[in-house]
């Protein structure tokens, strides 16, 4: 990966171009293109203006889109990282509780005590399991119980319904109605053992024991 830093405003460029015209620093970029091609084919190029970055994180979030429309350019530090990240082997897990949601970074190929010990070192001493659903599946569902359960429509209907006619469908009957017909698992949330390779974008609930401290003598 070739990141090419230059203080002009990637803006600047592109009107140039529409404008017929090719700046010394385009004709840079076409030299320098050339070269990666020959001497390390395939290898990405990332043009990055520092004066174009510095000048988008002093705008808002609404400032930043409407200059970027106005002058058909992008920020290259989301392909960068993307790209850097690619480059050096490494991903994202997730943990996900009531106050935050964090996310570890990991290299490629990491097992899930290993990615355990990302968060403290004795999530991996004592683990017992790594709880996974994939982000895409969450997304997609919508919640983490719609993931877990496939019908989670029948559950939402029965407790609708038990609560707006506590003499028809009491809890009770609700609940033994449950235990006899088991919500199916969507099988999108799985438990995985100490062999599970962790993947980019996993949610992951860790289980695991307190390690015992020595006694003292």
């Amino acid at each position: 990966m070739y990141v090419l830093l230059d203080n002009n405003e990637c803006g600047t460029v592109m009107h140039a171009l529409h404008d017929n015209v090719v700046p010394f620093f385009v004709y840079r970029l076409i030299k320098i293109k050339e070269w990666v091609d020959k001497y390390d084919p395939g290898a990405l190029v990332i043009p990055f203006s520092g004066a174009l970055e510095l000048k988008l994180q002093e705008l808002s979030a609404e400032e930043r889109q409407k200059y970027l429309e106005a002058n058909m350019t992008q920020s290259a530090l989301p392909k960068i990282i993307k790209a850097g990240f690619a480059a050096l082997q490494l991903e994202y897990f997730f943990t996900a509780g009531p106050d935050e949601v964090r996310a570890w970074t990991i290299r490629k190929g990491t097992k899930a005590p290993q990615a355990a010990g990302k968060i403290h070192t004795d999530f991996e001493k004592g683990f017992i399991m790594a709880e996974v659903m994939k982000y895409e599946d969450f997304k997609e569902e919508g919640s983490e119980n719609a993931v877990k359960v496939k019908n989670y429509f029948l559950y939402n209907t029965f407790c609708i319904y038990s609560y707006y006619f506590p003499y028809v469908f009491s809890f009770k009957m609700v609940t033994h109605f449950l235990y006899i017909f088991p919500l199916q698992a969507a099988g999108k949330y799985r438990q995985q053992g100490r062999n599970y390779i962790v993947e980019d974008g996993d949610i992951i609930f860790f289980k695991f024991n307190t390690p015992q401290q020595p006694k003292k003598k």
